[in-house]
């Protein structure tokens, strides 16, 4: 259950109690495993002789997957397969899957050239540019 609390200046914020706040803490501990392991295992797992692009699109794919999944899940795989257009998702994701394409390619390539302490330290920068570029380009603040 959350709690209400006045803010600095006044503002209602939202606390979070004791049950919350468990999950908290086991997501954010999920999280740093995730960030420790994962180049330990892709170094392990991956050999360096496969080809970046192969390993890109298998990415992708179970990107795809996985999204496709938590709509069948939800139940809104059907509303949502209707609103669908070609123009409209060509307009709103080409762009943005082009992008990511190529970030996967380099993290891939990142992956095999570094360590994996080096590897994290330089892949977290990412989130850190993200909230920059949204700052400059769409005038939004960063809020907590």
């Amino acid at each position: 259950m959350t709690k209400t609390r006045q803010g600095p200046v006044g503002a209602k914020k939202e606390g979070i109690d004791g049950k919350d706040s468990i999950w908290t803490w086991i997501f954010m501990s999920l999280l740093a495993l995730q960030v420790g392991l994962q180049p330990i295992t892709v170094k392990l797992c991956i050999h360096d002789a496969i080809d970046e692009s192969t390993l890109v699109v298998a990415c992708e794919i179970l990107k795809f997957i996985l999204g496709l999944s938590l709509l069948l899940a939800e139940g809104s795989l059907g509303s949502e397969y209707n609103k669908w257009t070609l123009q409209g998702s060509l307009t709103s994701a080409a762009l943005p899957a082009c992008i990511y394409s190529v970030q996967n390619t380099l993290v891939w390539i990142a992956y095999q050239n570094t360590t994996g302490l080096t590897f994290n330290i330089v892949n977290q920068t990412k989130t850190t540019f993200a909230a920059f570029f949204i700052f400059i380009v769409l005038k939004r603040r960063q809020t907590i």
